[in-house]
């Protein structure tokens, strides 16, 4: 059987209960909001619509997702490793930042401040602590990732574990998949806090919205990724199946995390501000090999 760290068992507890908070907070949005587009009824004013509108994209496609990830992220990389946890601490910040950064996120949006949809593109402006909120969040998830990518690191040197379980493996697809996402998310968003707090005049909408979809489209593949994990995991516990040929699981797993990055270039495939022909090539060949 497996074996459950008490410090890990805490964390991924914490983690999954925040996400599902979240997907029900988000379900509660967007029946307000259907209820307002629905115009016998007509349920909020404009500004509290849109503001109930841009709090849900956040919800539904941050928030709860990367919550949930970091639950099995947990999961797959010390439950189902039969490992000791290192450095529980570090996971615990984590978990406090993206709680923190996604409280003060929703804070900020629910009360107007911050109407400036999912994608926050410039000039659209919102209150500098919108953005902090973002980096704190988008901070926690890192040592969230890399907290996993330790253990992992750590059950393989101290020989716990030689192959990595198929679900552990494509955990850490969707983690490495995470941390471009991350990283791409938080570049487009520093600079927008500067110049929320004028240490800076100028944020080029282009730049902002090519970094930007680093993390808007990555967000939805850390998902992807995770979930046909899950699926081989429950068929592996509830049922004993296995994969006709695992290896070739695993090659997809590495295609996936090679090319699906690029084709974050179709949320751009109308953008002036880009070549067509580096439009086609991401969004069309490359989308392929993943």
């Amino acid at each position: 059987g497996l074996v459950i760290v008490r410090s890990a068992e805490r964390l991924i507890k914490s983690h999954a209960v925040t996400a599902v908070l979240f997907l029900a907070l988000g379900g509660t949005l967007a029946l307000l909001i259907a209820l307002t587009r629905w115009q016998v009824v007509h349920l909020l004013p404009a500004k509290q619509f849109y503001a109930f509108l841009s709090a849900h994209g956040m919800v539904m496609l941050i928030f709860w997702i990367l919550f949930f990830e970091v639950a099995g992220l947990y999961f797959g990389g010390i439950v189902l490793l039969n490992a000791r946890m290192m450095a529980p601490a570090a996971g615990w910040a984590g978990y406090i930042l993206m709680l923190a950064g996604s409280l003060g996120m929703m804070v900020t949006m629910l009360t107007g401040r911050a109407t400036v949809m999912f994608t926050a593109y410039p000039p659209l402006e919102a209150s500098q602590w919108f953005y902090l909120s973002y980096i704190l969040f988008a901070v926690g998830a890192l040592i969230a990732v890399v907290v996993f990518l330790v253990n992992v690191v750590g059950a393989r040197v101290r020989g716990e574990v030689q192959t990595l379980p198929l679900f552990t493996f494509a955990m850490l697809a969707a983690a490495i998949i995470a941390l471009f996402s991350l990283i791409s998310g938080a570049t487009a968003i520093v600079p927008l806090w500067l110049k929320s707090i004028d240490a800076i005049d100028y944020v080029d909408p282009g730049i902002y919205r090519l970094l930007y979809w680093g993390l808007g489209h990555g967000a939805q593949q850390i998902n992807l990724a995770a979930m046909v994990g899950i699926w081989y995991a429950l068929a592996t516990i509830t049922v004993g199946t296995k994969p006709i040929n695992e290896g070739l699981s695993r090659f997809a797993f590495v295609l996936y995390i090679f090319f699906i990055q690029m084709a974050a270039m179709h949320h751009l495939l109308v953008d002036p501000g880009l070549g067509r022909w580096v439009r086609t090539i991401n969004a069309s060949y490359f989308i392929y090999a993943a």
